[in-house]
Parts: C-alpha cells; structure tokens; sequence
C-alpha cells in the first residue's frame, strides 16, 4: 500500500470548489493530477505534517475547517469499523492501516487514502439500507448525496451555512440540526431520505410533474419545487448560476 506518494506533496493550500479554500493541516488534499472531483482527499500525514483532524486538538475554532476535517476523520474511523476512544478524529498510522483493510474488503485500491470512490463503497450499504427504509429509489437518494458533496465527509458550502454530505443547511434548519448531525454520514442520509419521501408523498396524484423530480428539486430550492409542482413545468429563473431542472438532471445521472 502507498502511504508516502502524497507525502510529496509540497502545496500548503489549494481551491476546492463548493468548499473554499482548504490548508493542508485542514485536512484535504488535492485531487490526483488530471482529477475534476469535487471530493477532498483524506491520509496518514506524511514527515512534518499535521495529521489530519490534529487541529482541532490543538483548540481550533469550530468555525473554522480543521474542525471540519476532525469530524469526517471520525465519519471515516466509524466507517472502517473503529468504535469507543478509537474514534479520535486524527488520521494516523492506525486509521490508515483499517482504511487499507476496509478498502480491501470492499474492493477498492487499497492505498490507504480515502475519496470520493472509498467513501462511496463503504457508504452505499448504508445508504441502500436507509433508501429502501423510506421507500426511496437508491439512484435518487445516493445520486442526491453524490451531487451535494462527491461524499466529501467534510463538505461545507460556499455560503457557509451547508454542511455534510447532504448539505443541510444549518441556516434553515439549525434549530433542529446541530453541526455535528448535518457531518454525521448516517445522520444525513436519514434526513435527506425522509425528505425525499415526505414532498414525495405530498405530491403524488396533486401534480402533472414527477413528484420524484419535486422531491430532488426540494432539497435545493422548496420554492421553486412548489412552483414546479403547481404548475407542472420546472420554472426558469433569470440570472440563476444553474436551473432547478439541471440540478435534478444532475441528481439522477450522479449514481
């Protein structure tokens, strides 16, 4: 297994879009050369770096990313079966050793660093498990989640107030969902699943739209979702960065 590959690494900071601006103590790396995903890149620190999740030991701000980075190495650490004091939230040698075994056992390459393909395998059990829980196609739920965040652990949206790999946003629904659920994998999915079913469920037989396509388009906008279901037509918006449409588009293609 190649731990030390990154190591060679020697920029301290990169853009990731839809994440800002991330320091390698942070804890993502950059995608491999020629890579387009949006998904950071999670390791064993390389000779005088800081691993992963350690800045947030060290009393980061919770506001700022490093505490983000502590809580996906923790997602990544129940993921690959680590329970109790385990679950430290620092990507070091022990982390990379169950990742490489996880990553084996799910058949993937096993090089120990975590993406977007090892977070998809050892997420879609639990995904397809929660999908036929609540009665949601796989593709939708799975292909939401993809869309949102590439099953960056550690996603946070550009406005700041989207977290997780569902992009809750914290803005709308902070009353009811701390920051530590919107980071939690297990957590996200069962929201964004009993979502998906509920504007699903209030849809059907009272629209000419798909009331999946409602559901999807819920979760980026609930306005234009209504709009759309009243009148059966996706509304266009002028001067939108991307229309309701393309985003659900993009939902069902991304599993």
């Amino acid at each position: 297994a190649d731990l030390q590959s990154c190591s060679a690494m020697t920029d301290t900071s990169y853009p990731v879009p839809g994440r800002g601006t991330w320091t390698r103590a942070g804890g993502l790396l950059p995608g491999r050369v020629g890579a387009t995903t949006r998904a950071g890149y999670y390791r064993v620190a390389g000779v005088g770096e800081t691993p992963i999740g350690a800045a947030y030991a060290l009393g980061a701000d919770r506001s700022h990313d490093p505490y983000m980075a502590y809580l996906a190495v923790r997602a990544i650490q129940r993921l690959v079966g680590f329970t109790g004091t385990q679950v430290d939230g620092v990507f070091a040698a022990p982390t990379g050793k169950a990742v490489i075994a996880a990553q084996k056992r799910w058949g993937v390459e096993a090089d120990g660093i975590v993406g977007r393909t090892t977070m998809k395998a050892g997420l879609t059990p639990l995904i397809r498990e929660i999908a036929v829980h609540n009665d949601v196609p796989l593709p939708i739920l799975g292909g939401l989640l993809v869309n949102e965040s590439a099953l960056d652990p550690a996603a946070v949206g550009v406005n700041g107030a989207d977290h997780g790999i569902a992009q809750i946003n914290l803005a709308a629904h902070g009353a009811t969902v701390s920051l530590e659920m919107a980071m939690e994998p297990g957590y996200a999915t069962m929201f964004s699943a009993q979502d998906l079913a509920q504007v699903h469920a209030t849809w059907v037989g009272k629209t000419k739209a798909d009331p999946w396509d409602v559901a999807i388009a819920n979760h980026n906008s609930p306005a234009l979702a209504r709009r759309w279901a009243q009148s059966g037509l996706p509304p266009f918006v002028p001067g939108r960065l991307f229309q309701i449409e393309d985003y659900v588009a993009r939902v069902r293609e991304a599993w």
